[in-house]
């Protein structure tokens, strides 16, 4: 069911959309990934998490109530997860510069059937992905032989944005910028109707405070209306792949895919039809945060 309330849009305005750091500090961090291992720059970073905890109280709240209201876990377990959960976060924001800088990973496709499947039928397709894991690894992973379409966030600082275009380029993927607008939404139209592949983030709001509410691990959480009701717009039903790119060891990772899809029964409404794929999704992406708890990487109430 839609909700445009306050609460969302207080979230929303809790993410800024792009890395932190100086732009400065982003070009010397991919320079030193050239020359130094990745496991000391985890090192240097993980003595600074205590400092980075205090000073975002508010993101380190929401993820203290993640562990402890979303996975019942106890006041000694939730502090483990939580430093886990911000070490982890580090390692993400490494390993994606030290990709820039030239450094190559292990990314295993699990379920490579699925895409091969969904992609060989020759229309166009979706796929909704999160910000859990690396989700900007799984495009690498992917290979894709039509162009893969990315809906993302335009106001990167330029040290990001040109170590991501450059691979994004290698692996046939663009980059479609939010606008303020709806003209994106126009872009990702034309391309599925052109038989070309959409990717969206289904697990934040970012441009709209349209949203639909889903059981997410056992209570209720707003999720963006935008790439389910794009899934169920288009005359036939487009085939939709959930994908959670997980880190799985040091310079490894695992693609894991899931095959989603919009209900094709005529009886059903345009409205129905959104809220049962969402629904879907959400039961995913439970799946998936009870498998790797601690990669969970929304740094703001989600649930209400």
């Amino acid at each position: 069911m839609p909700d445009s309330g306050a609460h969302r849009q207080k979230a929303t305005l809790q993410w800024r959309g792009f890395t932190d750091g100086t732009p400065w500090m982003h070009r010397a961090l991919i320079r030193l990934l050239r020359y130094v291992p990745i496991s000391l720059i985890y090192f240097l970073m993980a003595t600074s998490l205590p400092v980075y905890m205090v000073v975002r109280p508010r993101n380190t709240l929401a993820i203290w109530h993640y562990f402890r209201r979303r996975h019942g876990y106890g006041v000694f377990k939730t502090f483990v997860h939580l430093v886990r959960n911000h070490y982890a976060f580090g390692q993400v924001v490494i390993d994606r510069f030290a990709s820039y800088a030239g450094k190559r990973f292990d990314i295993r496709l699990d379920g490579p059937d699925i895409y091969r499947e969904v992609e060989s039928a020759g229309t166009g397709f979706m796929t909704i992905s999160s910000h859990v894991g690396n989700f900007e690894m799984a495009g690498y992973a992917l290979h894709a032989s039509r162009r893969l379409n990315v809906l993302g966030y335009g106001g990167e600082v330029e040290a990001v944005k040109s170590g991501r275009n450059r691979l994004l380029s290698e692996n046939n993927i663009r980059m479609v910028p939010v606008t303020d607008g709806i003209s994106h939404i126009f872009v990702l139209r034309e391309a599925l109707e052109n038989g070309e592949t959409v990717d969206i983030h289904g697990d934040r709001l970012f441009g709209s405070t349209k949203s639909l509410v889903c059981n997410v691990l056992g209570a209720p959480a707003h999720l963006p209306q935008g790439p389910f009701a794009l899934a169920t717009s288009v005359s036939a039903p487009l085939p939709v792949i959930a994908v959670f790119c997980m880190k799985t060891g040091h310079r490894e990772f695992t693609v894991s895919l899931r095959r989603l899809d919009a209900p094709s029964d005529d009886a059903l409404s345009r409205k129905d039809r959104t809220q049962i794929l969402a629904q879907r999704y959400a039961d995913a992406l439970s799946d998936i945060l009870r498998r790797y708890p601690d990669q969970w990487f929304n740094f703001f109430e989600f649930w209400d």
